[in-house]
């Protein structure tokens, strides 16, 4: 039974998807390097295209989305420097966006643990 979608998810430019899977490589996936150049390119296909299913890899792609908007909202705060207002509404609309990518993610994470797959083992794992 295919349910309907009740998390909105943002729209997102080609060229702000290729920042935020980028910010994602450069910081979460350069401590934990488990996700392959493969899935991070599927990842910008299909969000790139609106290819969103009940699946592992979309829940994938909303994962990466989510840590790579995260790591955009807190980059550079640990240097304790001073940011415009512009900066900071930049950063809080970066929060937003992850937190809706989260709820998204969060929503289809039962499909992760119905499948056995590596996929779905990189959700775990991220998501932990």
């Amino acid at each position: 039974m295919h349910m309907r979608q009740s998390t909105m998810i943002p729209y997102v430019n080609s060229a702000d998807i290729d920042k935020i899977v980028i910010s994602f490589e450069h910081t979460v996936n350069f401590w934990y390097p488990t996700v392959s150049q493969a899935k991070l390119k599927a990842t910008r296909s299909q969000m790139s295209s609106g290819q969103i299913d009940d699946n592992s890899s979309s829940c994938l792609s909303f994962l990466i989305m989510a840590l790579g908007c995260a790591s955009q909202s807190t980059a550079g705060m640990s240097q304790g420097v001073n940011f415009s207002n512009e900066e900071l509404d930049y950063r809080a609309s970066r929060k937003s966006m992850a937190d809706m990518y989260f709820d998204g993610l969060l929503k289809k994470l039962h499909i992760v643990h119905m499948e056995m797959s590596a996929t779905a083992v990189q959700c775990l794992f991220l998501v932990a």
